[in-house]
């Protein structure tokens, strides 16, 4: 069943296009990989400042920590048994995970555009 549905999407794709409209579309795939490198560049200045937000969210997470546990001297972070609560990871990290979807996203319209 599935077979008889991929062959179904070819034949109707080779029906539909032609050569001369996968000509004029190439310029397409090429603006819009262009504009998802932007997209990228710009994601990844977002999570360099993301990852600062993050050093300081665990200081404050820290210094919290020493207030409350105040016989506890020279704790670090990683042995404080301390850790990132969920939300904020993801929240943190999204930019990073973004450009990585970008960037295939890129990658994907250039195979396109370069057909």
């Amino acid at each position: 069943m599935l077979s008889q549905f991929y062959s179904l999407i070819t034949k109707f794709a080779t029906e539909t296009t032609t050569t001369a409209a996968t000509k004029n579309t190439n310029w397409v795939y090429l603006v819009v990989g262009i504009i998802l490198v932007l997209l990228t560049l710009v994601l990844l200045l977002i999570y360099k400042h993301s990852l600062k937000k993050m050093r300081d969210f665990k200081e404050l997470q820290l210094n919290q920590y020493k207030l409350d546990n105040p016989r506890k001297k020279g704790v670090s972070y990683e042995n404080s048994g301390l850790y990132l609560p969920a939300w904020q990871r993801a929240k943190y990290n999204l930019p990073l995970f973004l450009s990585v979807v970008s960037i295939t996203s890129t990658i994907f319209f250039f195979v396109l555009a370069a057909k």
